[in-house]
């Protein structure tokens, strides 16, 4: 038996990515090479950008997505039992599966989960990379046992020992801030933890 997975995924992405360019489109960009007038007669259009419009969400979408949320935190705990090793053959297996399920996008990013995570297991190992030492003020509802974070101090870090050293600084600055109702928590991540906008750690 031939597996045309391959074949089929060649044939697919060739007929969604390949541009044929006519005999017009051709002439233009001889023009502009050869610096010829007829390139002035071309009318050059600036694209705009457009905001995204939001797009209300039915009972249905919304349903599928809380059940998709369980399966994604599913996997995000199954990926933290992984070592850097298993995470490394992970990757690669769910990768064969993506190729071999006509390129399918839900393995694809499964396989770059694990390769975050894998990087991620891979800097606490070294030390390296940029790091955050921050300390967090959290406001504890004690009744209702909840709290919510009311300020986070940070520095950002060459390594992981300086990070260390500045959270370990920061806690003791701000240790005056304790109280029942309030706790005052030191901790270090590595640059991949840390939220895009540089303010807040990503959950673990």
């Amino acid at each position: 038996m031939v597996d045309l997975g391959p074949k089929l995924n060649r044939e697919k992405w060739e007929r969604e990515n390949r541009w044929i360019l006519s005999k017009e489109e051709l002439d233009l960009i001889a023009d502009d090479i050869w610096k010829r007038k007829r390139i002035a007669a071309v009318k050059v259009q600036r694209a705009k950008g457009v905001k995204p419009i939001a797009r209300a969400i039915t009972f249905e979408a919304k349903q599928a997505l809380h059940d998709i949320q369980d399966q994604v935190i599913r996997i995000d705990i199954r990926l933290e039992r992984l070592t850097e090793p298993a995470l490394k053959g992970f990757a690669f297996e769910a990768r064969k599966r993506s190729k071999d399920d006509f390129d399918n996008g839900v393995w694809r990013g499964i396989a770059e989960a694990a390769d975050r995570r894998r990087e991620i297991l891979a800097r606490y190992r070294t030390g390296a990379g940029v790091w955050y030492g921050y300390v967090e003020m959290m406001h504890w509802d004690v009744g209702r046992n909840s709290g919510h974070s009311v300020s986070i101090i940070h520095e950002r870090c060459n390594s992981k020992k300086e990070a260390e050293e500045a959270a370990q600084r920061l806690l003791a600055e701000n240790a005056k801030h304790f109280r029942v109702e309030m706790s005052v928590e030191a901790r270090v991540v590595c640059e991949l933890e840390w939220e895009e906008d540089g303010e807040y750690p990503a959950p673990h």
